[in-house]
């Protein structure tokens, strides 16, 4: 019989979580093009990750997979584009949520934009085409439209900060995709927050996880709300070859799983999931799954090449903050990267989950230990 592998964890959901602290974050330029720019060095420990040296095929379609509003999406394809013009390629854009805009209007606070350089190519919706006037234009039209109007490929003339607006559905999304790789070397995919539709075979080839600060007033808490995203991304492969129908304790999931489903089928050890994007379990249902001894495979599974951590609270003056340690960044990193360590791949033998967590804009990565 196949034997799978299984994601496990410790105190990842419920009660104190280990070096758990108040966030305090670092003070942030209200400037939109140096909002929480990448630095060099965070650009190549980005690149370095997503597009390690040696490997057979390299990822074309790059998800970015925020677990959080303002988890720090943008930042992340940014770094991503930098790395990509670091490399003498050509890099190409598109989002699933609407992406760009220079100011909150819930948080009420200023937020990086979509800078793209000469050569570059985006879809969105043709309002926001047209509002970046004559620095782009729009080469064609798609065959489909989103609330906000006709989505058009389009390409920068002169370098400008562009909006894209979200495409809804996944088999829309991939006509986009694949229409970018006919203009571009990458493509990268700006995942709405919640929302893991990018995380699918036909969509990406790698994903970025965005963990930010916004998440939750204390490091642990933050890891909390982003845990039930980042444990669905990270689903180990599995396949439905050498099982029969009636094992006890091995259930295929046609569908998406849910914390209905797992409650309905009490006996099942082993869940088994198309792909990541149809894992939608909340922190109860994993924690479900946790006392049961029970685990999740995917038969599709989608790379997570990297986590890359946002460090920024709008609210952090106000939240009572005193931890200094944690006003470069340094901090929420290292937590991440620790509450990260502590999720093992169960197999023969027992290995950790060795994903680079990395601040692109201070530069640094984050550092496991058990």
């Amino acid at each position: 019989m196949w034997a799978s592998s299984r994601l496990c964890k410790t105190t990842l959901c419920s009660g104190a979580l280990p070096n758990d602290r108040v966030i305090l974050s670092p003070i942030l330029s209200v400037d939109s093009e140096s909002l929480r720019a990448p630095s060099a060095a965070g650009v190549a420990l980005l690149g370095d990750a997503v597009w390690a040296a040696g490997a057979v095929t390299p990822a074309r379609r790059i998800a970015v997979i925020g677990t959080c509003k303002n988890a720090g999406k943008t930042t992340a394809l940014l770094a991503l584009l930098a790395a990509t013009s670091a490399r003498g390629l050509s890099a190409a854009v598109v989002s699933i949520g609407v992406d760009g805009e220079a100011h909150d209007v819930f948080l009420d606070f200023a937020k990086p934009q979509i800078w793209l350089d000469k050569g570059a190519h985006f879809v969105t919706a043709l309002p926001f085409a047209l509002a970046a006037g004559r620095s782009i234009a729009v080469l064609r039209q798609l065959p489909f439209a989103t609330a906000l109007g006709p989505t058009v490929v389009g390409v920068v003339r002169h370098r400008c900060a562009v909006q894209l607006s979200g495409i809804g559905h996944r088999a829309h999304l991939h006509v986009a995709v694949t229409e970018l790789l006919h203009c571009a070397d990458r493509v990268v995919i700006d995942g709405a927050y919640h929302r893991q539709a990018a995380a699918h075979p036909a969509v990406a080839d790698a994903v970025v996880v965005a963990v930010g600060a916004m998440a939750g007033p204390t490091t642990g808490a933050a890891w909390r709300a982003s845990m039930p995203t980042v444990r669905a991304l990270l689903a180990p492969p599995g396949s439905e070859s050498g099982y029969s129908d009636a094992e006890r304790g091995f259930h295929p999931v046609q569908a998406a799983l849910t914390d209905a489903l797992i409650a309905a089928h009490p006996a099942v050890h082993r869940f088994a999931v198309r792909d990541p994007s149809r894992i939608l379990l909340s922190a109860a249902g994993w924690e479900q799954l946790d006392r049961r001894q029970a685990h999740v495979e995917v038969l599709a599974a989608v790379p997570v090449r990297a986590i890359v951590c946002n460090p920024f609270r709008a609210d952090a003056t106000a939240a009572g903050a005193t931890d200094s340690s944690t006003a470069d960044g340094h901090g929420f990193v290292d937590a991440v990267a620790q509450y990260l360590g502590q999720l093992t791949v169960v197999d023969a033998p027992v290995t950790a989950v060795e994903v680079p967590v990395i601040d692109v804009v201070g530069g640094w990565r984050g550092q496991q230990w058990r």
